[in-house]
C-alpha cells in the first residue's frame, strides 16, 4: 500500500499546489511552497507541509491557506478518489532547523 499512498501523496502535492497558486492571494512578497504530503494510511486526512517565505509571516500564510475552504472542494472535484482525504495544513521547519545546525557548526569551527 506504500506504493499507492506515495503516489496519492504527489498527486495531491501537485494538484493542490497549482490551485494554491491560482486561487489564494497571499499578502506582498509572500510565497508559500508545498514540500510534502502525508496522506493517512484511511485516507481520510492529508498532511500539507508548508515551507513560508519570509519566515516571519509564517504564522498569517498557513492562517490564509487553512481558512480558505474554496481550496478543499476545488481538491474534491479535481481527485477522483473515494474517500476524499480532507486537508490539514502545517508549517515545514526543515530549512529553519537546518540553518540552526549550521549556524552552530560554523561556531563549533569559529572556537577551535
Amino acid at each position: 500500500m506504500g506504493n499507492r499512498l506515495d503516489k496519492i501523496n504527489e498527486l495531491i502535492k501537485k494538484e493542490l499546489g497549482e490551485l494554491i497558486v491560482r486561487n489564494i492571494d497571499f499578502p506582498e512578497g509572500c510565497l508559500a511552497t508545498i514540500t510534502d504530503v502525508f496522506v493517512s494510511k484511511d485516507l481520510r486526512h492529508a498532511k500539507v507541509l508548508i515551507s513560508a517565505f519570509p519566515a516571519d509571516q509564517s504564522e498569517k500564510i498557513l492562517n490564509t491557506l487553512s481558512r480558505d475552504k474554496h481550496i478543499q472542494g476545488e481538491l474534491h472535484r479535481k481527485l477522483v478518489m473515494r474517500p476524499l482525504p480532507k486537508i490539514h495544513y502545517a508549517l515545514d521547519d526543515t530549512e529553519n532547523e537546518a540553518a540552526k545546525i549550521e549556524e552552530l557548526l560554523d561556531r563549533i569551527g569559529d572556537s577551535r
